[in-house]
């Protein structure tokens, strides 16, 4: 698992009743690396990913938009609480978050998510741009829209169209339709020798020797998704070993093995933390 680095101060908070107030960005530069730091994010509780978020929020891989982190007088947080939904800035982990077409994609407001997610897509954008030198993450959707019962709206779904980046100075774009979905199913002779039989594409040379080749990057990125997001289960917590591409799972793409299921997806990843619907019952750390 990914783990964004965070500097722990140790100094205790005021303790309750003392002359001096402390100021929010004490509170805030006292704020230690959660012991769930450790966790997938799907596997946090609403709590435990409310104070890893804080945590990337210090360390400026997550900016707040409009708002800021708040604490009362003995430095426990205020805003935002666990069930908040947050608004964050067009960029993440230092990687822009864009939407549109693919030539001329524009940064997109990313709204009301939820925190799990947060810490999720914190950890995609700085996975992908320390392993393959991504600079902005195209995307069909991500968080709440216009009604609708669903992970999106939720605010714990991405829809994941394209990595943009550079390496070696050569600017690259890796498009999920164009790179994947478009193209050709192997031939049976093809898929018995493949190293993944249900994932179409094989290893290719590139026309940019600096970008990545496609199914490098796709197969990271699903690996990536059984690591952090819902994959066999999307229940926290039950998630076995993680799936091969091209097999059962609640990461879907063009290669999915439900054939309605491959073709809604032919042009992105579908990445979600918990249920496809509504979360009845998001799970909360016990109250202290």
């Amino acid at each position: 698992m990914l783990l964004i680095a965070a500097f722990v101060v140790t100094a205790s908070a005021p303790t309750p009743g003392s002359a001096q107030v402390p100021r929010p960005s004490d509170c805030l530069a006292r704020f230690a690396l959660p012991p769930a730091a450790t966790k997938s994010a799907r596997d946090m509780t609403l709590d435990e990913a409310r104070d890893v978020v804080v945590s990337l929020v210090r360390d400026r891989v997550v900016t707040l938009h409009t708002r800021t982190v708040t604490f009362d007088k003995t430095c426990r947080i205020t805003y935002p609480r666990p069930t908040d939904r947050l608004d964050i800035t067009e960029s993440i982990a230092g990687v822009a978050l864009v939407y549109g077409p693919v030539d001329r994609p524009k940064p997109y407001p990313t709204r009301r998510l939820d925190h799990r997610h947060t810490v999720a897509l914190a950890r995609l954008a700085a996975h992908l741009k320390a392993k393959w030198g991504a600079t902005a993450i195209r995307h069909l959707g991500i968080s709440a829209g216009k009604g609708g019962n669903n992970a999106h709206n939720s605010g714990r779904a991405i829809d994941l169209a394209s990595v943009i980046g550079k390496r070696n100075g050569a600017p690259y774009t890796i498009d999920v339709w164009r790179d994947w979905g478009r193209k050709p199913r192997l031939s049976r002779k093809a898929r018995a020798d493949a190293e993944h039989p249900r994932f179409r594409l094989l290893p290719q040379e590139t026309k940019n020797k600096s970008a990545p080749a496609p199914n490098e990057l796709f197969l990271d990125i699903y690996e990536f998704a059984t690591r952090e997001y819902s994959d066999s289960s999307t229940k926290p917590g039950r998630n076995g070993d993680p799936t091969e591409i091209g097999t059962t799972s609640y990461v879907l793409h063009p290669d999915h093995p439900y054939p309605r299921l491959a073709w809604d997806h032919r042009d992105h990843f579908h990445l979600q933390i918990g249920p496809a619907r509504r979360e009845g019952r998001p799970p909360r750390s016990p109250q202290k």
